[in-house]
């Protein structure tokens, strides 16, 4: 196998174990089982830094064209905050475009589902150069809400 394609491998390796809150010296364990020199924790921050980035860009893309319908779901996984463990809430949008095409358009955590999230994740949403801003308007706002203070612009969904 060329080097290349194994550094790969192992890169890959490092990160899919420590995403999940893996501990450092049990990635170097795992490193040193597989038959390779040991990784120092910089190492691994280093190479999980590069997940931060690639999310980020996935985040932050423009998201184009026509989707003319969208789906919200949320679930809540454990993560560790200041040193304990707590419930958040993980939501994702998904998009099925004009062509039929699907894409996963957001993705958000927070500390629950209330409605001011949800708002916030939509507008994060809207603020792409889309005509996704119509098809949240479909997904519609409690009556309750105070239209007039909302921090985005939601079209009416009855207009």
């Amino acid at each position: 196998m060329p080097r290349r394609t194994t550094e790969k491998a192992l890169t890959a390796v490092i990160q899919e174990a420590y995403i999940p809150g893996i501990s450092t010296r049990s990635v170097d364990d795992l490193v040193r089982a597989i038959g390779k020199d040991g990784v120092s924790k910089s190492q691994v921050s280093q190479l999980c830094g590069e997940i931060d980035e690639r999310v980020h860009d996935f985040l932050t893309r423009p998201i184009e064209g026509d989707w003319p319908y969208l789906w919200l779901d949320a679930t809540y996984v454990k993560v560790r905050q200041a040193g304990r463990i707590v419930p958040v809430a993980v939501t994702i949008a998904v998009g099925v475009n004009s062509d039929g095409r699907r894409e996963v358009l957001g993705v958000a955590i927070g500390a629950s589902e209330a409605e001011t999230f949800w708002l916030d994740f939509l507008c994060s949403l809207i603020g792409t150069p889309s005509s996704l801003a119509s098809a949240c308007a479909r997904v519609g706002r409690p009556s309750r809400m105070d239209r007039s203070s909302s921090p985005c612009s939601v079209p009416d969904a009855s207009a």
